[in-house]
């Protein structure tokens, strides 16, 4: 998750997100769709982002023009602020929080989350071209850099930056989500495709059309081998990634979604639109058996 936009954090009930006036916060959403603020940061801002671990525990959250940023853990009833820093800037809009929470990557730098400090020999000089990216593993990353319709998509250590191996297409990526474990990473754009990819070499794995429009966000179930994908033809559709086949449709959207998050139980899937507005939905697969 990155930009204005909403993930779970803790539990299926907590969301993380940015409120209409800039100002993030932690709530708590209710049997009856109500939410409930249990943390608000104390300043607003025009440029925010979020982000949060892999664990689903940690967020990070702030502003990159001026660059300040609060990180918070969510863990059972309380909500605690863990750190709050500042560092120069502006940054890019690219915050991504690693899998354990310990480091911040922002394009250009790699921060220490507790500090804000930046960590040394990390170096990527193509990060002015950086349009998305995802965490694989604590030492490793996805980058997607384009250039007019061309997009390139690279694996990068994440100690130093180096790429490691990288493909390219004639389309825009415009979504990256990786599995649990980082052991699958799917990547859509405006070709309307999905592309299931090795994580360790980038090959296609399986491919499928999933939309009839440009696919604007992606995220992967917690447990099940499932993908959720969203589009602006203003649909959100559920895949098996086993076998490349629809599971469900939901539709309901006003505005193309530019991000996804599953709960950590994998009961709810939250999506938020270019209108900044949070949507949680509670599809039929959930409350099935196992997905074959």
């Amino acid at each position: 998750m990155n930009g204005p936009a909403a993930a779970f954090c803790g539990s299926d009930d907590r969301l993380l997100s940015i409120g209409m006036d800039g100002t993030p916060q932690l709530s708590r959403l209710d049997a009856r769709g109500a939410f409930t603020t249990l943390w608000r940061d104390s300043e607003t801002t025009l440029y925010p982002v979020s982000s949060v671990s892999a664990h689903g525990r940690t967020g990070l959250t702030g502003s990159t023009d001026p660059a300040r940023f609060t990180v918070i853990e969510s863990a059972g009833e309380g909500v605690s602020e863990r750190a709050r820093w500042t560092t120069p800037g502006p940054l890019p809009r690219h915050v991504y929080l690693s899998p354990e929470g310990d480091r911040v990557w922002t394009g250009t730098k790699m921060l220490d989350a507790a500090t804000g400090a930046e960590l040394p020999a990390f170096s990527l000089p193509e990060a002015a071209r950086l349009t998305t990216g995802e965490w694989i593993s604590p030492r490793r990353l996805a980058a997607v850099f384009a250039d007019a319709m061309r997009s390139r998509l690279s694996l990068v250590e994440a100690g130093s930056g180096r790429t490691i191996c990288a493909v390219s297409h004639d389309s825009r990526i415009l979504a990256l989500a990786v599995a649990p474990g980082g052991k699958l990473l799917a990547e859509g754009g405006h070709d309307k495709l999905v592309r299931l990819r090795d994580p360790e070499s980038l090959a296609v794995i399986r491919e499928f059309r999933a939309h009839d429009g440009s696919i604007t966000a992606l995220a992967f179930h917690p447990a099940k081998p499932v993908l959720a994908t969203a589009s602006d033809d203003l649909t959100v559709r559920l895949w098996n990634t086993d076998t490349g086949t629809m599971i469900e449709e939901i539709r309901g959207q006003e505005v193309a979604p530019v991000c996804l998050s599953w709960s950590p139980g994998g009961t709810r899937l939250a999506s938020t639109g270019i209108d900044h507005f949070v949507r949680v939905w509670e599809p039929r697969m959930c409350k099935a058996g196992p997905e074959k």
